[in-house]
């Protein structure tokens, strides 16, 4: 159960460190 808890908060993390990345990429090119 734990194990699970904590893969789901780093795919969680991942996903929103991607976000965050293409939101500054994006900000980057403007």
């Amino acid at each position: 159960m734990l194990l699970f808890l904590s893969l789901q908060l780093s795919s969680l993390g991942c996903i929103l460190l991607c976000f965050h990345g293409n939101d500054f990429l994006s900000w980057q090119g403007m």
